[in-house]
């Protein structure tokens, strides 16, 4: 039986932060709104998820430097971890790349 993935208190809150992207993304779009509960779908969300990606993206590159020179069983988490980090950052460019890509046709 595998156990799951050790990921830490900063990847669990940067994996629960790009969720919350994903979550967003299908609220976003439409006119610009500026009122407070408005402008997180419309003004917050489209930047916070580019910044998740590219935070994401960033942890997997290090994350990679890090295998280096590790333990195999450090190597193995390690890699578990990207692997669960490029899971997410695919569904974070697929749930938001309807609204990049609407952005040109309008």
């Amino acid at each position: 039986m595998k156990h799951p993935v050790s990921v830490g208190p900063l990847r669990l809150v940067l994996l629960a932060f790009a969720t919350a992207a994903v979550v967003a993304a299908p609220f976003a779009g439409g006119a610009l709104e500026y009122t407070f509960p408005e402008v997180i779908p419309t003004l917050v969300a489209p930047p916070f998820a580019v910044m998740m990606a590219f935070v994401l993206a960033l942890d997997m590159l290090m994350s990679w430097i890090f295998t280096q020179g590790r333990e195999l069983t450090e190597r193995r988490r390690l890699r578990r971890i990207i692997g669960l980090e490029a899971i997410m950052l695919g569904v974070l460019v697929a749930a938001w790349a309807p609204f990049f890509s609407a952005i040109g046709t309008r």
